[in-house]
């Protein structure tokens, strides 16, 4: 019976396969063909139905971590059907070994241990052992699924009908219907080759999973991993003891097997809420963030895998923008965004989706990180066109490729991206070493000097300008009027500065006029000022002459957009007369001393003296002059007249009467020597 019934499946999927051209039926609206597509109104437009699509959703033992034990791994669903706002959605693996009952008695789904296991029911709800099994604290949902993931699953109306199958002569009885949130896919359902199995068998066809080839929760003997292996389905066999399923190879075993049997695997099944879910995501690298306050492009995504970012109720977000819901700015532009209610935690963001007119998703990044409140920076992406967009702005939890992610509720910003004004085409004319004129400009412009820091308008058509640096240059911008254009892109003209002139030297004055003094070494492109002046001089020869003394700047001149050099220093010397080694220099009325610079130094009157030639006597005159006592420049002599005196002694030079004075002197004499022995000898006679 088993073998004829599993030809007769085979058969009839072959004549179905033959006569079906498989489609992929997509949810109404449209794919964008993006990596992040919006879910609107519950409709996910680009996740398709007929296993086209799958999810990633929840976790669950699958791969051998290497010891003995499992790595809890992200759940792939094959998506059977997007309709009326939800997904239906089967495990792509088989995911654990458990017995469809317990016991080997008869059964339905509603008193099934298998329905109690995954669904986390007590013992009210099965009638394993001696009075039900409580599963309530071992059972696959709560193993599966966050409690957020918990929330989106819907509660579904399982419908089960009985086995009909004539082939059994007696009608399994599918029992009463339930509402579960986790079920198996029933006879019904999987036969269903027109909406859930566009392949039959091959589109039925399950492998295990590493855990379920080691025998899962029962330990059981499995197939190996990645081999097909047999899976339950909710539906009674040929009697109520036994339940259908799909065989390893995808074909249909409706006659079951007993439900008590360790043998086959489960594939969950449930159905998920869309308006649950705020956007889909490519499964890996859907979500490239970048920069913290830059958006991403959002790439272009032609595969079949996608994972989830559900709402999460419990956030209280909330964005500030000073009571405006609005924003305009030109494409490069930034603009401040103050939120409040954020989640905070290693993987805690407040996330942007720039948004077209249509909804489509364009651009995806986070502004902030792990911050409860603050206002953040976001730029707007420099390639954006001029339009109308939308900014949904939101706290979330990013957990990674694969895995479910969590979000507050949109925040939305209508943004203006601004056409922008054509860029100046101004020009600069150095004039100093820090400015200079700009021309071609007039007052719808505004420029700056400090690399875009700070801006100052421009005043007419041209404008004279300081604050001029080779590293920073210079912007010019024409101004947008902010409501219909924005700024256009700044014109950056470069600047340059030249080098510092180098081997300049300098001659120092030679004279007590001081005005003789040179500078060297120089050329007609450099200028030179007094560093008291404060104009420049041009020079137009290799020297500078006839400089006073002092201190002196020279520089290489401005030239176009090469801002004036930064000023070498010179000194010319002040002249310092110095006498010279030598004799006195004289004139009748003054003397001196000569400076090498031929400058008379100590030029003051003569100090005379008179100095006699001869000296006057009674009968003959003298002669005398006057002598200088320090530089011994003399006079003429002048006459010393005679005395005209006879009794007189006889004056210096005078030789007449010699022989009276000597007669006279001779009785002195005589006189002298007689006093003399006299007093000697009336000393001796004492």
């Amino acid at each position: 019976m088993k073998l004829k019934r599993r030809i007769l499946s085979l058969l009839l999927a072959l004549c179905l396969v033959a006569g079906l051209i498989p489609t992929v039926a997509l949810a109404t609206g449209t794919d964008t063909g993006k990596a992040i597509q919006l879910v609107d109104s519950g409709i996910a437009a680009n996740i398709g139905g007929k296993q086209a699509d799958n999810i990633y959703f929840g976790t669950y033992q699958q791969s051998s971590n290497g010891s003995g034990g499992y790595n809890t791994d992200p759940i792939k669903w094959r998506v059977l059907s997007n309709a009326n706002g939800q997904l239906f959605l089967l495990s792509d693996q088989n995911f654990d070994v458990f017995q469809y009952h317990t016991e080997n008695e008869n059964v339905t789904w509603k008193t099934s241990t298998m329905r109690s296991w995954l669904n986390g029911y007590d013992t009210t709800q099965n009638s394993g052992g001696s009075s039900g099994i409580d599963y309530t604290n071992d059972n696959f949902l709560d193993d599966a699924f966050s409690d957020k993931e918990q929330n989106a699953i819907v509660e579904t109306t399982v419908v089960n009908y009985d086995n009909k199958d004539e082939d059994y002569g007696t009608d399994g009885e599918g029992g009463d219907d339930t509402v579960d949130r986790i079920f198996l896919l029933s006879i019904n359902d999987t036969d269903n080759i027109k909406e859930y199995f566009p392949g039959y068998s091959t589109s039925r066809f399950s492998t295990n999973t590493e855990y379920v080839a080691a025998g899962g929760k029962l330990g059981s003997g499995m197939n190996g991993a990645d081999e097909g292996d047999w899976w339950w389905l909710r539906s009674p066999g040929s009697n109520n003891s036994m339940a259908a399923f799909i065989e390893e190879d995808g074909g249909g075993v409706y006659e079951g097997n007993p439900v008590n049997n360790k043998t086959a695997a489960v594939r969950p099944a449930f159905n998920l809420d869309l308006s649950s879910v705020l956007f889909t995501s490519a499964a890996a690298g859907g979500k490239s963030s970048g920069t913290v306050g830059t958006l991403s492009t959002v790439s272009d995504y032609a595969g079949n895998e996608w994972k989830l970012t559900l709402l999460d109720g419990g956030r209280s977000f909330s964005v500030n923008m000073n009571g405006q819901t609005s924003i305009s700015a030109s494409a490069g532009e930034s603009v401040k965004i103050t939120y409040s209610g954020a989640q905070t935690g290693a993987n805690e963001y407040v996330s942007v989706l720039l948004c077209d007119s249509n909804g489509n998703v364009l651009y995806y990044g986070n502004i902030a990180q792990n911050s409860a409140s603050g206002t953040a920076t976001l730029n707007i992406p420099s390639g954006l066109a001029a339009g109308n967009y939308t900014l949904k702005v939101f706290s979330e939890q990013c957990n990674g490729d694969y895995m479910t992610d969590y979000a507050s509720a949109f925040e939305d910003i209508s943004l203006t991206v601004l056409s922008k004004e054509t860029a100046p085409n101004a020009t600069f004319t150095a004039t100093g070493d820090n400015g200079g004129t700009l021309s071609n400009v007039d007052t719808t412009m505004k420029y700056s000097t400090d690399g875009g820091e700070s801006w100052t308008d421009i005043t007419g058509t041209t404008m004279d300008i300081t604050g001029v640096t080779a590293d920073k240059d210079i912007q010019v911008v024409k101004k947008g009027d902010g409501t219909t254009t924005a700024d256009s892109e700044a014109q950056i003209i470069d600047v340059t500065q030249a080098a510092t002139p180098a081997g300049i030297d300098a001659t120092d004055c030679t004279t007590t006029a001081q005005n003789d003094g040179t500078i060297t070494n120089v050329d007609n492109t450099m200028e030179y000022r007094r560093s008291t002046a404060s104009d420049w001089t041009e020079i137009t020869d290799t020297e500078v002459t006839g400089l006073v003394n002092g201190t002196y700047e020279v520089r290489v001149k401005a030239n176009g957009t090469v801002l004036a050099s930064a000023a070498a220093t010179v000194t010319i010397g002040e002249h310092t007369c110095v006498a010279q080694q030598g004799d006195w220099q004289y004139d009748e009325n003054n003397h001196w001393k000569l400076c090498v610079c031929g400058e008379k130094l100590n030029n003051v009157a003569h100090s005379f003296e008179w100095v006699i030639d001869k000296e006057a006597t009674a009968t003959q005159a003298g002669a005398k002059h006057e002598e200088c006592t320090v530089c011994g420049y003399a006079k003429a002599s002048v006459e010393i007249p005679a005395t005209g005196d006879d009794t007189q002694l006889p004056q210096t030079g005078d030789n007449s009467n010699i022989a009276l004075w000597i007669a006279v002197m001779l009785a002195a004499g005589t006189a002298l020597t007689g006093t003399v022995l006299y007093s000697r000898k009336r000393k001796y006679s004492r």
